[in-house]
């Protein structure tokens, strides 16, 4: 390699057209009121330009850099390059750096690296095809001037990172290909991504925005809000209220991740895959809303939100599958919205998660949750096709109609929710029905409340052991369904005595056909309690026959409180 020594090219001449430069060129304090022209040139080693004062313009067009080349320590009115090209090598770089300027121009520059570093009033990039361009702490200081970086048409970058400090310029970025945006720093102006954008990874990280955030086309993989705080609107808009269309802006991934948003944050695409939140707070609102008729037959948004998340949250008019997990401490309301699968896990409600009006619904699951106050008023959850509750706390719940086929366990072995073990699903759906009974009864629902119960003794009779209980919980199950139905109680007591009719009979000896036992059937439960025939008064009463009377008016009270019962469920304290 040849050693950089000041090479004096400019000593006499300003102007170079079809040179080639073979050593390094090395300038140094180079002053001029005129310009500065390169066309179509080649530099075969280096460029060092440094401490250059040019009011005019430094132009370089279709020129050919075949080594590394730095700008820096420099004043210039304009820095233009067109047309140019650098080998793909990563020895290949170009780097402005601490360059003072009103307008950095880079049009149709292809090559590896860039790095711009210093105060340009304009800067802007257009039909540049790169690996890397690096922004590092450029515009820093406060214009007296409106600034503006602007990366227009027709780029192909694979990496372009916005490291700043302090950035006092307006961002903008139209029709491209990026494979990644990284912006990191502190913001002071706005930024907007308009036109057909074509991004694999965009990233807000680590990073303050004092102004307003538009996306508002474009077609993105992965878009992440991380760790910043964001003290503008952001507005994430693929609809055009002047033309009532919708643009392309699309999104397979839409994270927000431990921000902080001091203003409204609204976001109105359909065409968003997955929609994650963790760890937020927005101080005002967070609208997403498509602003446009939506149907059942949509592709699916899948909305996920976990962790520690404060303010309110508004979701309207999507087709979406929802999981919620971590702690709510907000305000979150989901409207007029289809629902696949709604899977509440690992989740504590220290605020409010509410549901009017959903249209429809496949799987609502909540497990290992302390619920809180969730609110389906306003909406048919019967909608939904399978209930799936497990140990979890429902108190708090509300329903405007309540589900009664609760699982334990998924029925569809593949989703694989709730409780596996089946030894625990009894006690599991008692503890359910008894959580919502009590719901209901504070609500003053007591019909809900009686449904409930009666189902939580069903799962109690299959959790208990052969006993006493068990029986008792057996009787009370068929004798009026435990105070929901009067008619079981008294289809209870009239199959109660006329069994026990026959027992009577029988010990009587007596030999009896259907006709003749209908008979004495009536005259044997009208003569209750006494629960004697009178044309049966002379044949002597044995032990047996005292016996079997004595266990009727057992039963057959039992079977009349039943169902005196089952008549006051409404009028009961």
């Amino acid at each position: 390699m040849s050693i950089s020594v000041r090479s004096d090219f400019l000593k006499d001449k300003a102007d170079f057209k079809g040179e080639t430069f073979k050593r390094t060129f090395n300038e140094i304090d180079f002053v001029t009121d005129g310009d500065l022209v390169f066309s179509d040139c080649i530099f075969e080693q280096p460029l060092f330009f440094d401490n250059f004062k040019i009011k005019g313009k430094l132009y370089f067009f279709q020129c050919k850099f075949k080594s590394y080349s730095v700008i820096k320590n420099s004043d210039v009115g304009v820095i233009s390059f067109l047309g140019c090209e650098f080998p793909d090598s990563e020895k290949s770089t170009f780097h402005f750096l601490n360059n003072k300027c009103s307008i950095l121009s880079l049009d149709n520059l292809n090559g590896n690296e860039v790095k711009i570093n210093g105060k340009y009033l304009l800067l802007f990039v257009e039909n540049c095809k790169l690996k890397k361009l690096i922004l590092k702490d450029v515009n820093s200081e406060y214009f007296q001037f409106e600034s503006k970086i602007e990366f227009r048409k027709n780029n192909e970058i694979e990496k372009l990172s916005l490291e700043c400090s302090n950035l006092h310029s307006d961002l903008f970025f139209d029709e491209s290909v990026y494979n990644s945006i990284h912006l990191e720093g502190d913001f002071k102006n706005k930024i907007h991504f308009k036109g057909n954008l074509k991004t694999e990874y965009l990233f807000f990280e680590s990073s303050t925005f004092y102004k307003r955030v538009d996306i508002e086309d474009g077609v993105f993989e992965s878009v992440n809000f991380y760790r910043s705080i964001f003290q503008g609107l952001i507005l994430i808009n693929g609809y055009n209220v002047l033309t009532n269309s919708n643009s392309n802006l699309s999104f397979k991934d839409l994270s927000f991740h431990e921000c902080t948003f001091d203003k409204n944050v609204s976001v109105n695409s359909l065409k968003i895959s997955s929609f994650y939140l963790s760890n937020n707070n927005f101080k005002q609102l967070l609208n997403f809303n498509p602003n446009s008729a939506i149907n059942r037959d949509e592709p699916e948004i899948r909305i996920n939100i976990s962790g520690i998340n404060q303010g309110s949250v508004f979701f309207e008019g999507i087709n979406t599958d929802i999981s919620l997990s971590g702690i709510n401490f907000g305000n979150i309301n989901f409207k007029d919205i289809y629902i696949q699968h709604l899977y509440i896990k690992d989740f504590q409600n220290k605020g409010v998660v509410s549901f009017p009006n959903i249209k429809s619904g496949n799987l609502l699951i909540i497990s290992d949750s302390i619920v809180g106050n969730i609110d389906f008023m306003g909406s048919d959850v019967t909608l939904f096709k399978e209930f799936v509750f497990s140990n979890s706390n429902l108190t708090g719940i509300n329903f405007s109609k309540h589900p009664y086929n609760i699982l334990s366990y998924s029925s569809n072995p593949i989703m694989g929710y709730g409780i596996i073990d089946k030894s625990k699903w009894n006690t599991n759906l008692r503890n359910v029905y008894n959580q919502l009974k009590k719901n209901a009864l504070l609500k003053g629902d007591i019909d809900t409340s009686m449904r409930y119960q009666s189902l939580e003794y069903k799962y109690l009779l299959k959790e208990k052991k052969f006993g006493f209980d068990k029986v008792l919980l057996f009787l009370n199950l068929i004798s009026n369904k435990n105070g929901l139905s009067w008619f079981r109680g008294v289809l209870f007591t009239l199959i109660t005595a006329y069994l026990f009719l026959l027992w009577y009979l029988k010990t009587l000896n007596i030999n009896f056909t259907f006709n003749d036992s209908l008979k004495d059937y009536i005259f044997f439960i009208s003569s209750f309690p006494k629960l004697e025939i009178e044309k049966y008064s002379k044949i002597p009463i044995t032990w047996q026959s005292s016996l079997v009377v004595w266990i009727s008016r057992i039963f057959i009270s039992y079977g009349i409180y039943q169902t005196i019962a089952a008549f006051r469920k409404y009028g009961k304290s």
